[in-house]
């Protein structure tokens, strides 16, 4: 999903925090654009061995059964505009 939406995307250049690994299909389908892969201050997502373990499945089953969880500091407010919005996508 996240590769559709970055080749679908009107943007020139995109910022993305996810494992380096989608880069090749990235570029590959949409080589006009730049992207920029970025770690956080917990992690660099772009070289985490547990991010290739996650599938669509796994994600499916966690989101369903509750498990899938997540907790936002203080001062990561501003970031929950922009979650709620891309978790509202469908």
């Amino acid at each position: 999903m996240l590769i559709e939406w970055c080749v679908a995307s009107d943007a020139d250049e995109i910022i993305v925090m996810t494992e380096s690994g989608v880069n090749h299909s990235l570029t590959k389908l949409a080589p006009d654009k730049r992207f920029y892969y970025v770690a956080n201050e917990n992690c660099n997502c772009s070289e985490c061995p547990y991010m290739k373990l996650n599938t669509s499945k796994s994600s499916a089953i966690a989101c369903q059964s509750g498990t899938a969880r997540g907790t936002l500091r203080r001062h990561h407010a501003r970031a929950l505009a922009p979650l709620e919005r891309m978790l509202a996508v469908r």
